[in-house]
């Protein structure tokens, strides 16, 4: 009896201890509600696009490598619609205005491609060079944007030694004359293959001559392989004003952009206004404002040059007004081969009346007759206020 009873009771407790595995090992488990269908369900809606994409085939950037200083170089980028929609290109400013570019298109539908044609032209003092030109897709909310790029090194293979010539107040009756360095970096010999003048009007009173470097000369300019000197003479007959010419060369030098050297400076008149106070262009001193107790005393220089300095003599006719102004011309200074000076003493005396005398009409004068066969006649103004 006792040994079934126990069997009963070793049953009981298995059963227990089964059910409750089993219960812990599903209880996470959910069963379905429904039969699933023979496939999959899809969410119903309509698809997503990409919209345009803008991709450079060819790259974003292109590195010229090494380019003449002020020399022009192209590139042709390639891009392409990536997207699932029309893309709308539109050109942006570029970095410089030494850099322009074109498109071939402006509209590409998906998968379509098209050229993009970008120009520079070196001008830079430095060594490295890099600009950009933008690409903006313009029907992109986000307005998404490439740079295009070029970069590179610039060489100089021909440079002068400057891009003008100054020519400061010289004669109309007399010739000038300048002489320029022209620097090869790469070639020892170097030639003017051709030389264009620019302004027409001037171009007539100007030759350009050239002549070999001295080695030494190409010694003393780093990396120097040899050069030219440019040698400018300027021939009398230039009208009075400003002097504004361009010279134009073309060299031997191969991919050398042409050279432009620029001409500027003024002709004057044989007879020129210098010193303290002095505003030669228009003859005027200008003593500036003194009070009645104050005297002022000034020495200003009319400077003759030309072909007839030796032989012009200069000579005062008239003070006006005589009788508050001084003025007393002194002996030529021969201190400089090429001009003649004649100081000019000017003086105003204490205790004069208050008067101002700052304007055209109201100017203080002082005649001065001369033997040159141009100007025969000067007229200094001299400007000055008294106060009260």
């Amino acid at each position: 009896m006792k040994p079934t009873l126990f069997a009963v009771v070793s049953l009981g407790i298995g059963i227990a201890i089964g059910l409750a595995i089993t219960r812990q090992e599903f209880a996470r488990e959910t069963l379905p509600l429904t039969a699933p269908s023979a496939s999959p369900a899809v969410a119903a809606g309509p698809k997503i696009g990409t919209g345009p994409k803008l991709t450079v085939v060819n790259g974003e950037r292109h590195d010229f490598g090494t380019m003449n200083r002020n020399a022009a170089g192209e590139h042709t980028f390639v891009v392409r619609n990536d997207g699932d929609a029309e893309l709308v290109l539109k050109k942006g400013n570029p970095t410089c205005k030494c850099t322009s570019f074109e498109l071939d298109k402006d509209r590409l539908a998906p998968g379509e491609s098209t050229s993009v044609h970008l120009q520079w032209k070196t001008l830079t003092s430095d060594v490295r060079f890099e600009q950009s030109a933008p690409l903006i897709v313009d029907n992109d909310p986000d307005k998404t944007t490439i740079a295009l790029v070029i970069e590179g090194r610039v060489i100089d293979v021909v440079r002068p030694e400057r891009w003008d010539i100054v020519l400061t107040d010289i004669s109309a009756n007399e010739p000038a004359h300048a002489r320029l360095k022209i620097f090869s970096y790469k070639d020892k010999e170097l030639a003017i293959a051709k030389q264009e003048w620019l302004n027409p009007q001037q171009a007539d009173h100007f030759d350009a001559r050239f002549e070999p470097l001295t080695p030494e000369e190409i010694s003393q300019e780093a990396g120097a392989a040899g050069g030219l000197a440019l040698l400018l003479d300027v021939r009398p007959g230039l009208p009075l004003g400003t002097i504004d010419e361009t010279l134009r060369l073309t060299t031997s030098a191969a991919g050398v952009e042409p050279l432009e050297i620029r001409l500027r400076g003024s002709v004057a008149t044989d007879i020129s206004l210098a010193g303290p106070r002095v505003v030669p262009e228009k003859l005027l001193v200008n003593l500036g404002q003194l009070k009645p107790a104050d005297g002022i005393k000034t020495t200003v220089y009319l400077l003759i040059k030309g072909p007839y300095r030796e032989e012009t003599t200069l000579q005062i006719t008239g003070v006006e007004p005589a009788s508050e102004l001084t003025a007393k011309l002194g002996e030529p200074q021969r201190d400089n081969p090429r001009i003649v000076r004649y100081p000019v003493a000017l003086s105003l005396p204490p205790g004069l009346s208050p008067v101002a005398r700052a304007g055209d009409g109201s100017y203080a004068l002082v005649k001065i007759a001369t033997t040159h066969p141009q100007t025969k006649e000067l007229t200094l103004k001299v400007r000055y206020i008294v106060t009260q």
